[in-house]
């Protein structure tokens, strides 16, 4: 046999065997990963969600200027597969005085994606004639007590993006 031979023949066995154990590999690595980079909780605390939550956030305008904080409360409504709540923003009297004294803003929670750990919901003013909305990441904690997170929008005092944390309690 010539090498050309020997070459060939072990060209087309390394072939079949990769053709073979390829898929295995790759299906095993993806596994891993998706173990790795998205660990998800359990379903068991999905009730947890549902109800009254109250808190609060901090709002600001780029990187740095914190407007201010403001109270929150939220509550959603257990339902079919989509998650709907209302939230009700408090304001602070310096602010309020800006909006004819109104001490607080109802928003209507949207789009709600709950996986037993991570919470994103969308939001928008209740009053459909102002610009108002945005979006709500948070986690939830293994005692499905309180809820963590960001979120970003267009504010409705400001006029603006704005950004910030939120914390919330079960109550």
């Amino acid at each position: 046999m010539t090498s050309t031979v020997i070459a060939s023949i072990v060209g087309a066995f390394a072939t079949i065997v990769a053709a073979v154990i390829s898929p295995t590999i790759a299906n095993s690595i993806k596994t891993r990963k998706a173990n790795e980079f998205i660990p998800s909780a359990s379903n068991d605390r999905g009730d947890s969600l549902y109800g009254n939550w109250v808190g609060e956030f901090d709002q600001k305008v780029g990187a740095e200027y914190v407007i201010g904080s403001h109270s929150l409360s939220l509550v959603f409504y257990k339902g079919t597969q989509l998650i709907t709540g209302m939230a009700t923003i408090g304001l602070s009297p310096s602010v309020s005085e800006h909006f004819n004294g109104a001490t607080s803003f109802e928003l209507k929670l949207i789009n709600t994606i709950f996986d037993g750990r991570i919470l994103k919901t969308d939001f928008v003013n209740k009053n459909n004639k102002v610009i108002h909305l945005g979006t709500i990441y948070g986690e939830l904690s293994p005692s499905g007590q309180e809820i963590n997170g960001h979120f970003l929008g267009f504010g409705l005092i400001s006029n603006q993006f704005v950004s910030g944390t939120i914390t919330l309690k079960k109550d």
